[in-house]
């Protein structure tokens, strides 16, 4: 079977193989653990679609919303670095090795807005940005501890074990780091 075409049965292995890189290519692993992985990734993609969305709102920079930052005491330029930073965050939040980076970068922008509000006295509006702080906390710790339980057991580890396998059997994946095992090559 060619290399493209072992995916084009099965569209949901490609799926976590795209948003999650360290996933094994044998599919010995129980499908409870697809499951969580499968969960998790779409708890990000959820956050990221929203950062996408309120970047947009902030690069797009309406009347309201320049009237807004101005009137909390921010520059003219600063919508745009904040929906430029909300863009990076949803972009990091995509891919499995740099998600834990994008809740960072989300986390802060949201403590910022938060901050803000808080500070300017529109505390019914703060609510939203400590929401979304609070949903993207639980996803870091939650990232974090299934990182930490595969540092300490290496038999939940999602990372393909490359000296179990045969020297002349692997290649590079089009896909960051990942390594796949191809015997027909």
């Amino acid at each position: 079977m060619g290399f493209g075409l072992q995916y084009a049965a099965d569209p949901k292995r490609l799926f976590l193989e795209i948003t999650n890189p360290y996933l094994p290519i044998s599919s010995t692993q129980q499908s409870e653990k697809y499951e969580e992985i499968e969960l998790l990734t779409i708890y990000a993609l959820i956050l990221a679609v929203f950062f996408v969305i309120g970047g947009t709102m902030n690069l797009l920079a309406s009347d309201v919303t320049q009237a807004d930052y101005a009137r909390w005491g921010h520059p003219t330029w600063f919508p745009y670095l904040t929906g430029i930073l909300e863009w990076a965050a949803a972009i990091l939040l995509v891919f499995r090795a740099t998600r834990l980076l994008g809740a960072a970068l989300a986390g802060s922008v949201m403590i910022a807005s938060a901050g803000t509000l808080i500070i300017n006295g529109e505390y019914a509006y703060s609510i939203e940005p400590i929401t979304v702080l609070a949903l993207v906390a639980a996803y870091a710790i939650i990232h974090a501890k299934m990182n930490d339980e595969e540092r300490s057991d290496p038999s939940k580890s999602h990372i393909t074990d490359l000296k179990a396998q045969q020297p002349g059997n692997i290649v590079a994946s089009f896909s960051n780091a990942r390594l796949l095992e191809n015997p027909e090559l």
